[in-house]
């Protein structure tokens, strides 16, 4: 089990929670990457949102069949207070070991969680495998060429993550095997957050 954003997640105020986390102007579903992302998913089946938080994506797929997948319960907790339609919908554990079947969903995405895990390869592998058509991952840290950094951060009373960069030629690397599913590694890969 990782150290990472467990432990910070578990310090936020349900009430930011709910109103405020990824729900400010640029971060929720104003947010470009994220109407692009909801854009590309259309149609296309169904869809497991890794890293769910508190469902901000789902606010943009509400027509979609969409469910929820998040380390921390607190977060989903909060997602179904928002959204109880989404009851039997939304999952719990770990993105290493996400516990469903092989090509379960259609569509897998996960955004901005990859930098802030230290067995990345894993938990991109997982993805893959419950994924039975595309996977689309968003970086806030856009993987370079430059070698892999992983760097675990203590943040005093706030809690502790991860803040990783990745080699884009080893995250190239974990599609191989994966063929028969579409991904790209332009224009969403490399989200721009102002």
């Amino acid at each position: 089990m990782w150290k990472g954003n467990k432990n910070l997640h578990d310090t936020l105020d349900h009430d930011y929670l709910k109103n405020k986390f990824l729900r400010i102007p640029g971060e929720g579903i104003d947010n470009t990457g994220r109407i692009k992302l909801a854009e590309l998913v259309k149609g296309k089946g169904s869809i497991l949102d890794v890293a769910c938080g508190t469902c901000v994506n789902y606010e943009l797929m509400k027509d979609l069949n969409y469910h929820g997948f998040d380390l921390t319960q607190q977060m989903l907790d909060v997602a179904l207070e928002l959204y109880p339609e989404l009851e039997g919908k939304l999952y719990n554990g770990s993105i290493q070991g996400m516990g469903f079947i092989d090509n379960e969903f259609d569509v897998v995405i996960a955004r901005h969680i990859f930098e802030h895990i230290p067995d990345w390869r894993e938990a991109m592998t997982e993805c893959l495998r419950v994924a039975k058509k595309y996977c689309y991952f968003i970086f806030y840290i856009h993987p370079t060429k430059e070698p892999e950094e992983i760097k675990y951060v203590e943040n005093g009373t706030e809690g502790a993550y991860y803040l990783n960069r990745y080699n884009i030629d080893d995250v190239e690397s974990v599609f191989k095997g994966y063929e028969f599913k579409k991904y790209t590694t332009a224009d969403l890969i490399y989200e721009v957050r102002i």
